[in-house]
């Protein structure tokens, strides 16, 4: 390949990788949909640990003689590290959810970009640029206007949820530092090995029956966060750690609107605008060559 056919497909990887990005957030949010669904049933442990088990069978039919490698990956302490963090993350975030507003839940939860733009410099060496810290701003300026101000009342309930945040902005720094040497299927099978071993134990003895509808419910919460999770593997592969957060920002549209379609909840007044402002932010950060996995250094 010649130097002239490098340089056009590296500049294809990368709006493709923002593209699988988007798809990623919008298969997690229709996850989490179903999951709100059965959570009003179902314990969430158990929930957690049906769907590990059909990610799991689901990478393993698909990745077939490459399991043996996954399970020799140079980066198995990183990988299980990784799969407790995002494990504690799931479970701090269901506790808040039992108490917080879902306005409040939600800003609190957008808190990940901005500590993942603060963090990627020093940890990753991937530095933002004055656009992309523009295009952060903007976008969690968006989910106050739609959500709503994140501290607006203290509680417990608010620090399990920042917990979280924080533990899932460490869990994608950990992604984008682990993508060069870590296939997808490989990062995918240690972290919900890890969630079948973290929640098995409790889950079992607290064991809800299940009819047809949450069966199938299940199957599909399973293969959207099945889907959802390798296209974000494959993504961080060529965008940087801090545009995948910025990003994320649009699950907040894919949530209320999900939540219209599914459930007939309607959308707050301020979604339109609060749109415009998400919608600013990642158009910003795509365009933004500071968001490229080249830029490694201020």
């Amino acid at each position: 390949m010649n130097m002239g056919s490098e340089l056009r497909l590296g500049r294809l990887r990368f709006p493709l990788s923002a593209v699988m990005a988007l798809a990623s957030y919008m298969l997690m949010t229709l996850q989490d949909a179903i999951t709100k669904d059965l959570v009003t049933h179902l314990p969430v442990l158990q929930i957690l640990l049906m769907r590990a088990l059909i990610i799991l069978a689901m990478t393993l039919l698909g990745s077939g003689w490459k399991t043996a490698a996954a399970v020799r990956s140079p980066q198995k302490p990183l990988l299980v590290v990784r799969g407790i963090v995002l494990l504690a993350a799931w479970i701090l975030f269901y506790q808040a959810a039992r108490s917080l507003p879902f306005g409040q839940l939600i800003s609190l939860y957008f808190v990940t970009p901005i500590v993942v733009a603060v963090l990627s410099g020093p940890v990753l060496g991937e530095w933002p640029g004055c656009l992309h810290w523009l295009a952060t701003i903007i976008g969690f300026a968006g989910v106050v206007i739609v959500a709503g101000p994140p501290l607006s009342t203290g509680s417990s309930a608010v620090l399990l949820a920042l917990a979280a945040a924080g533990l899932w902005s460490g869990s994608l720094l950990m992604l984008r530092f682990m993508a060069a040497s870590a296939a997808p299927s490989t990062q995918i099978i240690y972290s919900n090995v890890i969630f079948v071993v973290g929640t098995t134990a409790f889950a079992i003895p607290a064991w809800t029956g299940l009819d047809m509808r949450d069966w199938a419910l299940v199957a599909m919460m399973g293969a959207a966060g099945g889907v959802s999770q390798y296209l974000m593997y494959r993504a961080a592969g060529d965008a940087t750690a801090y545009l995948l957060a910025t990003l994320e920002y649009s699950a907040l549209i894919f949530a209320f609107l999900i939540g219209y379609l599914l459930f007939g909840e309607v959308p707050p007044a301020t979604l339109a605008t609060g749109s415009l402002f998400i919608m600013a932010a990642g158009v910003l950060s795509s365009f933004n060559r500071a968001g490229h996995a080249d830029r490694k250094s201020p």
